[in-house]
């Protein structure tokens, strides 16, 4: 009788995924049981803005006077506007009085660009990234630039359509140097980079992004990774003496001038 062919291996079987082993556990003397920790790697990138930044923290003024409406004490009337205080108050400042910007902030900005075109969904992101702060006390990633920031005046509409005028800090130029956690058994680090890069693009952080759900116009807040000639100028201390950075500031120029008419 003729012999059979033999089946090619792995045609027509059904492959098994041996199921992970679970943790050992430790039970110390009281009781207290223990497994190891969730296993999580970091990636450092650099980013460079490329348009100015402006921030806009929530100031403490503002806070109490919520407050003291909600505490029902009568109200003070409008006061006169401070636009040197204003632009101060909307800066986030670390506690060695450096700016900086929020971490979770940052983190929302990479989550919102995730999706099909980094190979992970934002649903994944919301729990496999952690943006980790330069200054844990006030969860602030430091803003790198050569020189103070400049106020900005703008006019814009309040919620309830009366027109106002803000004044912000505007820092350009600009990047940071961020920490992102993840867990690597539901993103890669490559995805991670990609995450950073995309965001950069199509959301932004800050007043005027991109992103900005009440705003279609928004282009501020944008970065892109730095390039390997960066970073080596980074790391000897000689990131804004680079080509990139060696564009026009006029809009610092007039906003010193703005602050000396100001003061």
């Amino acid at each position: 009788m003729a012999r059979m062919p033999s089946k090619p291996k792995g045609t027509g079987e059904i492959s098994t995924v041996k199921a992970a082993e679970a943790p050992k556990m430790f039970t110390s003397g009281s009781g207290i049981i223990t497994i190891p920790g969730l296993r999580t790697n970091t990636v450092k990138v650099l980013i460079v803005g490329t348009a100015p930044l402006i921030t806009h923290k929530f100031s403490e003024k503002a806070e109490s006077m919520i407050l003291a409406k909600h505490m029902g004490e009568a109200s003070r009337g409008r006061e006169k506007k401070d636009p040197e205080a204003n632009f101060m108050a909307a800066r986030h400042r670390l506690k060695d009085g450096g700016d900086g910007f929020p971490a979770g902030g940052f983190k929302a900005a990479i989550a919102s660009a995730t999706g099909k075109e980094v190979g992970f969904a934002k649903t994944v992101a919301k729990g496999a990234l952690r943006v980790i702060p330069d200054c844990p006390a006030t969860n602030l990633i430091r803003i790198l630039t050569p020189h103070e920031p400049v106020m900005r005046q703008d006019v814009v509409r309040n919620e309830s359509g009366v027109v106002d005028i803000r004044h912000r800090p505007q820092f350009w130029p600009w990047g940071m140097l961020i920490s992102v956690d993840f867990v690597p058994d539901l993103c890669s680090a490559q995805q991670v980079l990609q995450a950073v890069a995309m965001a950069g693009f199509r959301a932004g952080i800050g007043e005027w992004r991109p992103s900005s759900p009440k705003s279609l116009s928004g282009a501020w807040g944008t970065w892109r990774l730095a390039e390997p000639v960066e970073v080596e100028a980074f790391e000897d201390g000689r990131l804004f003496e680079t080509e990139a950075f060696q564009a026009d500031n006029v809009a610092s120029e007039t906003g010193s001038e703005y602050r000396q008419a100001a003061e």
